[in-house]
């Protein structure tokens, strides 16, 4: 896909604008949330006599400013720096490892090593050391030697999916961040069905819906799904510890989810769901049963992922589409970060695709159409977490980032949304 002409001012000062952004949160006194500011403006403006003209468009446009400043400086990224990482074991077992040779998506011989001597620095629970190769011929990344199927478990003893919490608890929300829930409440329920609390007036959805940071969160969280027809079933693979399940289930899907991990399976069995431990290999029956399947960040886990995307097409409906989000080698993030990279995570991500080779894997396992998903804002949190693994620092950890950090970080989002090719992950809906 050739960029456009006006994406070169992009390519020209992004790189500078990543590196002046990635510097690091510095430290700062007590400020005064953006929010409280605009919410104060407004009603100070509305107070006044009602003589002044347009003063209530006034006052919803300086809330939606206070909101889009929110937005800016709301955000927790991981950081620890006065405490060191635990560190994995030195080795993995030797009887443990798959050597491959070839590219597992394209089965190209041909490659060159991006990196050797990567370590599990994100979640400090996964032996040895491991080299990264990247396909001459499709593009995506790949390890090789790699861990073997019936061993691949010693990387995932601590891992995310083993969070009870759904996403959208508010018991420990206050103040601004009750509101601002709120607000994003507003939106999710009149775009996709649900019915969560607290929710806004419709202001507030109308507010959500015309700040395109916060929109296109939403939208993801949601994975763009369309709202359910009577009976249509969704079945997630991957579902960890069923969070998304539980959203679909809000909206009206008939669902059922899949996943390796025992532990997190039970938490999704706690909250009434219908999961399966395994893989879709071993769901015989449901053929032709779902009107929709979803990868969230799955595909680069799997040891052979054109198997596991001609099994979804077996499992859909006609008609039905496959849903798809997963780290995107050719991104900005790793192009500055290179073996720090976020995306990168060994040893539990075997294969890290490009825009082409996903495609062609579609292609491949007889998919149709084939659609780019919308932008979601995603390179903040990428490159930060990024950079706190190349300090040696726990990723897992938490920090404010300031205004100025977050703005920083606007000049590589924008040409994201622009040219999707350098995008932080890879998003695509494809239809059977």
């Amino acid at each position: 896909m050739k960029e456009r002409p006006y994406l070169r001012l992009w390519e020209n000062i992004s790189e500078s604008k990543c590196m002046a952004f990635i510097s690091g949160p510095r430290q700062a006194g007590k400020k005064i949330p953006a929010q409280a500011v605009g919410a104060a403006i407004a009603i100070a403006l509305i107070s006044l006599p009602t003589t002044l003209p347009f003063k209530g468009i006034c006052a919803a446009a300086i809330v939606a400013a206070a909101i889009c400043l929110g937005f800016l400086t709301r955000f927790r990224f991981p950081f620890r720096p006065n405490a060191a990482p635990p560190r994995p074991p030195p080795d993995w077992p030797s009887d443990g490892l798959q050597k491959l040779g070839s590219c597992p998506v394209c089965q190209s011989p041909r490659r060159q090593t991006l990196y050797e001597g990567l370590t599990d620095r994100t979640f400090f629970c996964a032996p040895g050391s491991w080299t990264l190769h990247q396909c001459s011929d499709c593009g995506c990344a790949y390890l090789d030697p790699r861990p073997a199927p019936e061993a691949i478990s010693l990387a995932y003893s601590s891992y995310f999916t083993h969070d009870s919490s759904n996403g959208r608890d508010t018991a420990n929300l206050s103040g601004l961040a009750f509101w601002r829930r709120a607000f994003d409440n507003s939106y999710v329920n009149w775009r996709f069905g649900t019915r969560f609390h607290p929710v806004a007036p419709i202001w507030g959805r109308i507010l959500v819906s015309i700040i395109p940071f916060e929109r296109a969160k939403l939208e993801a969280e949601g994975r763009n799904l369309p709202k359910p027809k009577d009976g249509s079933r969704l079945l997630d693979v991957g579902c960890g510890n069923g969070a998304f399940l539980t959203f679909a289930r809000s909206m009206g899907y008939d669902t059922m989810g899949t996943d390796v991990d025992p532990k997190a399976l039970d938490i999704a069995r706690s909250q009434g769901l219908r999961v399966f431990q395994g893989s879709v290999d071993d769901l015989s029956g449901f053929e032709a049963a779902f009107d929709v399947i979803t990868l969230c960040h799955v595909i680069e886990h799997v040891h052979d992922p054109t198997r596991l995307l001609r099994r979804c097409r077996e499992l859909l409906k006609p008609g039905g589409f496959l849903w798809i989000d997963t780290p995107n080698i050719d991104s900005q993030g790793h192009r500055i970060y290179g073996a720090h990279w976020r995306g990168l995570e060994p040893p539990r991500h075997l294969v890290v695709f490009s825009w082409a080779s996903l495609e062609a894997a579609l292609r491949q396992a007889d998919f149709g159409r084939i659609e780019r998903l919308p932008w979601q804002p995603s390179c903040a949190g990428m490159f930060m977490k990024s950079e706190v693994i190349r300090s040696g620092n726990d990723p897992r950890a938490r920090v404010n980032l300031s205004f100025r950090d977050r703005a920083r970080g606007l000049a590589p989002e924008c040409r994201a949304l622009l040219n999707p090719s350098v995008r932080e992950t890879i998003g695509l809906r494809a239809w059977s």
